[in-house]
């Protein structure tokens, strides 16, 4: 929850009149949590990432764009993991570590497609059918990216 908290708090410095979406996005999230409602953590995922966004306003990508997303991807992904820890079922010896470590991997790894996407998003290339192709590929590969995650994190 401190995480989400200061998702909330970080747009809010550039633009404070958004301090009332980050707040009610981290309300939405602890009582989603603490009712043990996961419907409710992708709400409060995509506030905490309306009110970033609503913060760049026309500025475009700044530098802290791959950070927050992967803090949004972490904050979810603790509070999936919070929600069902409160399943009756017992979790199996060992399986702590390997969703931490897991979960280091995959933040790791999205910090990388982040940067590098953000990265090649500033790049000034002259136009033209390679211009559009590559935008197509990277689009196509981020799509291929995220489709993977969801099937990987349904079926867990």
């Amino acid at each position: 929850m401190l995480l989400a908290a200061v998702l909330a708090a970080v747009p809010a410095l550039q633009a404070p009149s958004l301090l009332a979406l980050g707040g009610a996005a981290v309300f939405v999230l602890v009582v989603g949590v603490t009712s043990g409602r996961a419907f409710a953590i992708p709400w409060a995922i995509a506030g905490l990432g309306a009110e970033y966004a609503l913060a760049l306003g026309n500025a475009g990508l700044d530098a802290r764009v791959p950070l927050y997303a992967v803090s949004l991807l972490v904050t979810a992904e603790l509070a999936y993991w919070s929600v069902q820890l409160r399943g009756a079922a017992a979790d199996e010896a060992g399986i702590a570590q390997r969703r931490v470590i897991g979960l280091l991997l995959g933040a790791t790894a999205a910090l990388l497609v982040c940067t590098t996407l953000v990265t090649l998003a500033r790049v000034q290339l002259g136009g033209g059918l390679a211009a559009e192709a590559a935008g197509l590929a990277a689009a196509v590969g981020a799509l291929a990216l995220l489709l993977v995650a969801v099937r990987r994190t349904s079926g867990a």
